[in-house]
């Protein structure tokens, strides 16, 4: 599990790149309604899946509402060196690594788009989006590996299959064939998650840190959703970018190494 209090930095840090690149943009930073945006993330909170983050985007708003309550300038505020001074204080290596590279991103995109799209560095809402498919399709996998290895996953979890067999037969009737047609195709990641957690120590393969990840993924999906679905526009936030790149890594190499033995 990742460090709250580098959780919270992080939470710090979307707030402070997103004020950056409107002031790079010439945007009056005074005229931000604080009151207004503060509210809004505290009524959020109880429904956010990311709660560290929540606090440490509250923290950075709270601080630049009293920044200018004092009487001073934001648009002179140096935005940069409080960016960089709050990356030093992240102490997870890898958290620290991809915050690094999100922020070194987002200067190089303000310059150059084709800089960006030939950046190693680089994780658009795409990728994010596609890598979460591949994680809860390696579960799919795992999942009818199992049924098909006589553990009888139907027999043990009536209720899970028989919804998902009726979700499919519903969806027949549509023009989009699924790839396969089988009752996991259509069961929820939630219920999915329930399986796995439930036959972990019999089935003892999966290590918990893999098993911690796939329901943060969970958390992570729900965000990205919600976050393409309320705004076209809108992109995926920074601090979604980066919990879901590194734990869909921790799954992506874990049966990556698992498949290659």
């Amino acid at each position: 599990m990742l460090n709250v209090v580098d959780l919270i930095l992080i939470g710090r840090l979307s707030v402070l790149e997103i004020l950056k690149k409107m002031q790079e943009d010439g945007d009056d930073l005074n005229s931000i309604q604080f009151d207004y945006e503060i509210n809004k993330e505290i009524e959020n909170l109880p429904h956010k899946q990311n709660f560290q983050f929540c606090l440490g985007r509250l923290s950075a708003l709270q601080y630049l509402k009293e920044f200018i309550k004092i009487g001073n300038d934001l648009n002179l505020l140096n935005l940069e060196n409080l960016i960089q001074q709050n990356l030093s204080e992240i102490k997870d290596e890898e958290l620290s690594r991809e915050a690094k590279n999100l922020v070194i991103v987002k200067t190089i995109s303000s310059k150059s788009v084709e800089a960006l799209e030939n950046s190693t560095s680089f994780y658009s809402d795409s990728k994010i989006i596609s890598d979460l498919k591949k994680c809860e399709n390696l579960l799919d996998s795992l999942l009818r590996r199992k049924s098909t290895n006589q553990e009888m996953l139907s027999d043990e979890f009536p209720k899970e299959f028989e919804e998902a067999e009726k979700t499919r037969i519903n969806r027949k009737l549509q023009t989009i064939k699924p790839d396969f047609d089988d009752a996991i195709e259509f069961m929820k990641l939630n219920t999915k998650l329930f399986i796995l957690f439930q036959k972990k120590e019999e089935w003892n393969e999966i290590p918990n840190y893999v098993i911690d990840a796939f329901f943060q993924i969970k958390n992570i999906q729900n965000l990205s959703t919600n976050q393409k679905g309320n705004e076209s526009k809108q992109e995926i936030s920074m601090d979604t970018k980066i919990l879901g790149k590194i734990y869909c890594k921790k799954i992506l190499d874990f049966f990556e190494k698992l498949n290659s033995q």
